[in-house]
């Protein structure tokens, strides 16, 4: 079985620390364009929310978010 995104990281600590280390390791994996939340389930173990909520923070973080309505 594969282990869930934190366990990947290496374990429990502080929301901050694992939060600031995934953001990095998503940019890095996807430096040319934002992932599917498929792909972020599939590669990182994320559940469904999460994984929606680090792509709009993806897209957000790249500029391409286009208004406050925008869910995808």
């Amino acid at each position: 079985m594969k282990p869930g995104f934190m366990d990947e990281l290496g374990g429990p600590r502080t929301s901050v620390i694992a939060g600031a280390e995934l953001a990095f390791r998503l940019a890095e994996a996807y430096p040319h364009r934002v992932p599917t939340p498929q792909e972020l389930m599939d590669r990182w173990g994320m559940h469904r929310a999460t994984a929606y909520r680090w792509v709009r923070t993806m897209k957000s973080a790249r500029g391409q978010l286009t208004g406050e309505g925008n869910h995808g």
